[in-house]
């Protein structure tokens, strides 16, 4: 996997290094840094952290892990290292997300970078991207080609006639009218690869009224969509986010 191991290294660049290396699958031994393992946990220092294949197989003071002897070695002194942070709520939008099926690896890597990992963030969440941009860039980072956080999507279904005022009026938004047409988007999403649904309950029109969903559509696609075990998150926004 290219994703960002589920550490957060604090000290810029070091991060970008560390998953290069677990991308390949070599072995990596973090030595000597300051661990947060927890918000609960007493911070371990001077510890030593294992990551094999992409995955984080030891973690413990460095007296009490042994570091394989095929490992590379990062020291970490000076440095803390925690769980990677979650981002819940983020959009590839940007010009470059749109290209991200053939523009060159080192420029995703480098944009991923500034826009997440290098922040710490190793999950994220993207709510409403074009699944034309999204999935390929997910495909690439799942492959290895870019490094970049481990990535799920979420679809959007907005009300009939609920053009929010802050997107572009020339955007073509998925527009539901009654439950079974919100079930009919959700299908289509979910088929395509994505994994949750964002419903706007209530579109932010400016001036005019908020323009509702139809009464029954989110209690039914809510239904719907935990039958299938997917993600599902009614919004209603009435004021600018």
């Amino acid at each position: 996997m290219s994703r960002v191991l589920g550490i957060a290294l604090f000290s810029l660049g070091m991060l970008a290094t560390a998953s290069s290396s677990a991308r390949v699958g070599q072995t990596l031994a973090l030595v000597g840094g300051t661990v947060y393992a927890s918000p609960t946990a007493v911070p371990l220092k001077d510890a030593v952290v294992i990551v094999s294949g992409g995955t984080i197989s030891a973690v413990g003071s460095r007296s009490d892990v042994q570091v394989p002897q095929d490992a590379r070695m990062i020291d970490c002194s000076g440095r803390s290292l925690t769980a990677g942070f979650w981002n819940s709520h983020v959009h590839f939008t940007e010009a470059l997300w749109t290209q991200a099926a053939g523009a060159p690896a080192e420029a995703l890597t480098g944009h991923m970078q500034e826009m997440l990992t290098k922040w710490g963030f190793t999950t994220v969440w993207d709510l409403g991207s074009n699944p034309s941009d999204l999935l390929p860039l997910r495909r690439r980072v799942e492959a290895g080609d870019v490094a970049g956080p481990r990535i799920y999507s979420a679809g959007a279904v907005f009300p009939k006639g609920g053009h929010p005022i802050y997107l572009p009026p020339e955007m073509q938004l998925p527009e539901a009218a009654t439950a079974e047409a919100a079930i009919g988007f959700a299908r289509t999403f979910l088929a395509l690869g994505l994994d949750g649904m964002k419903l706007f309950t209530g579109s932010y029109m400016g001036d005019r009224p908020v323009v509702n969903m139809e009464r029954r559509s989110p209690r039914l696609l809510s239904i719907r969509l935990m039958q299938r075990g997917n993600r599902y998150s009614p919004i209603r926004k009435i004021k600018p986010a």
